[in-house]
């Protein structure tokens, strides 16, 4: 049951960090766009914008995963782990916000299955 639990409060840390606290403002300096009228000097500034976006979206995920599991022998896989997503991260909203390849369906589903494997290989090593 806890386990099932861990699952429906990682998917509600993601909608809480991709909607709520993704501000308008933030929002904006993850577009390349953005920039381009700031100047050459601040052209690839939008790569912070993602990178800040996607660190805090990879930490708001994995909360639930410190709460309810003992990674006492995992803490650096964890730390690896998050890393590993917040650039997958990073590049699935580039994708979305610069390259216009994906749309907000698809970047979503993305999302869902990068929070479905975190949630897999964490329950199968320390569940």
């Amino acid at each position: 049951m806890m386990i099932e639990f861990l699952l429906l409060v990682m998917i509600l840390m993601h909608i809480i960090d991709d909607f709520v606290l993704q501000s308008a403002c933030l929002y904006k300096l993850k577009q390349k766009e953005y920039w381009e009228s700031a100047g050459e000097k601040y052209k690839n500034d939008y790569v912070a914008g993602l990178l800040i976006h996607s660190i805090s979206w990879s930490i708001m995920i994995m909360l639930p995963i410190l709460l309810f599991l003992d990674l006492s022998e995992g803490a650096l896989f964890m730390y690896g782990w998050v890393i590993l997503m917040a650039i997958l991260h990073a590049c699935i909203d580039h994708e979305k916000a610069n390259a216009k390849t994906i749309n907000l369906w698809q970047d979503q589903l993305i999302h869902f299955v990068q929070i479905m494997v975190t949630y897999i290989v964490f329950i199968s090593i320390f569940g």
